[in-house]
């Protein structure tokens, strides 16, 4: 149901996030740089409520984790930015 969208590294992890239809969240999967999965996880308080989203773009500022999400449902589009602190624990 999701399709990669999106792709940032830093100098330890590789970060993609997906386009998918009918999901209620976004999630954001982690690889080393040798290819072997770290983690995946789900972005806290992000509830898209079933809709269609497309991550236009996942991004790295001063270590904290950006995605900027379009939504779409029943001809109403949104505009979503969400940062994910890397001091959250979200990281492995």
């Amino acid at each position: 149901n999701a399709k990669v969208s999106s792709i940032c590294g830093d100098g330890e992890y590789i970060y993609l996030s997906f386009t998918a239809n009918n999901l209620k969240t976004t999630t954001v999967e982690v690889y080393r740089w040798d290819g072997s999965k770290a983690n995946v996880f789900g972005i806290e308080g992000v509830n898209l409520g079933g809709a269609n989203f497309n991550v236009q773009a996942i991004y790295i500022v001063n270590g904290d984790l950006h995605l900027s999400v379009c939504s779409w449902d029943n001809g109403h589009i949104v505009f979503h930015d969400w940062t994910v602190k890397g001091d959250t624990n979200v990281f492995p």
